[in-house]
């Protein structure tokens, strides 16, 4: 083989290898599928960008969001998609067609349709424990994986205080969430529906996580509470937000660790 031809060989192999995880194809062509999720590692409330580029030659594809739950079940959720003429999809513009978990553009549509077998109905909630969750991300066409990557997301971040409430004592039941060190602001007083109990630690959490003090009360199915959704005065949710009012924020008494970046403070008036 002639030196110079062995060189441009030998320069080509090169740049394959330096490109080998999907930015350029080597064998001439379209560009390697490859797919990009930012940001990489994120919390539960907020938004990612999903993109993906090489597609070109596959009239449809399907994109795949995997993910094991702190309690061990796996959640799966999928959409069809058509990439544009020059092989890119953007998850926040394209349209999921029929076949799916979803249709219609909805840039979090592959996270929010996420679900378990149906064997697991009773328990369909993702789990999200304290520590990141990996997540994975797949395209097919034909049967076949042209890209995958992998993305960590957080049930919450940040520090939050907690002060558990009861008829006794405040003339409810619920649970007090606030950012550390969050006095004298706006503040939301939340409340479920007819699933009933006083468990909102979904709400108020994230919510506290994001800088926003929430009460959350229960109002019936719950201890001191009617057991029934039945003849609940107005009253009871008044005295709540009166509670809320009140400037006096009850002493620390004890201080226990919740997990990475959590701290969890009980109160008591």
């Amino acid at each position: 083989m002639p030196p110079q031809r062995t060189f441009v060989t030998t320069l080509r192999i090169a740049i394959c290898a330096a490109f080998a995880a999907g930015a350029v194809a080597c064998g001439g062509g379209h560009p390697a599928a490859h797919i990009t999720v930012t940001p990489a590692a994120s919390v539960q409330d907020k938004p990612l960008s999903i993109r993906m580029i090489g597609l070109g030659g596959h009239r449809r594809v399907t994109v795949v969001m995997s993910s094991v739950d702190a309690r061990g079940t796996r959640f799966t959720g999928s959409a069809i998609f058509e990439p544009t003429a020059n092989g890119t999809l953007d998850l926040s513009r394209a349209r999921a067609l029929g076949g799916g978990s979803y249709t219609g553009v909805w840039p979090m549509g592959l996270l929010s349709s996420m679900a378990a077998p149906a064997a697991l109905v009773p328990q369909p909630y993702y789990r999200w424990g304290r520590t990141a969750r990996a997540f994975t991300v797949r395209v097919t066409a034909n049967r076949k994986t042209l890209a995958t990557t992998s993305f960590t997301r957080s049930w919450q971040r940040g520090s939050y205080e907690t002060l558990t409430a009861t008829v006794q004592r405040e003339g409810f039941v619920g649970t007090f969430y606030s950012p550390r060190g969050a006095r004298h602001q706006p503040a939301v007083l939340a409340f479920g529906g007819t699933e009933g109990g006083a468990d909102g630690s979904y709400e108020g959490e994230r919510l506290a996580a994001n800088g926003i003090p929430t009460l959350f009360v229960g109002y019936f199915a719950a201890p001191g509470l009617p057991k029934v959704l039945r003849n609940i005065p107005l009253e009871y949710f008044r005295d709540a937000l009166l509670w809320l009012r009140n400037e006096d924020v009850p002493p620390v008494v004890e201080v226990r660790d919740g997990g990475p970046g959590v701290i969890v403070t009980r109160l008591r008036r």
